[in-house]
């Protein structure tokens, strides 16, 4: 169960970074310290999201996860 939550947690996280980028792209959202610094703290929790799915997908392998 824990497995398919990343994921869903991951394509949330994505798709509220997209937007976010979309705005800025358009010119709708002006650039701002804040709303760089929010898309940087979403890369790091992609970036942690993953490396859990990783972990998980190599324990698995070896032993159960």
């Amino acid at each position: 169960m824990n497995f398919f939550f990343g994921f869903s947690k991951l394509q949330s996280i994505t798709h509220e970074g997209e937007q976010l980028l979309s705005l800025l792209r358009e010119g709708t959202l002006p650039v701002e310290l804040t709303i760089i610094n929010t898309l940087l703290v979403a890369v790091d929790k992609i970036r942690d999201t993953a490396e859990s799915h990783d972990r998980c997908h190599a324990e698995f392998n070896q032993e159960g996860c």
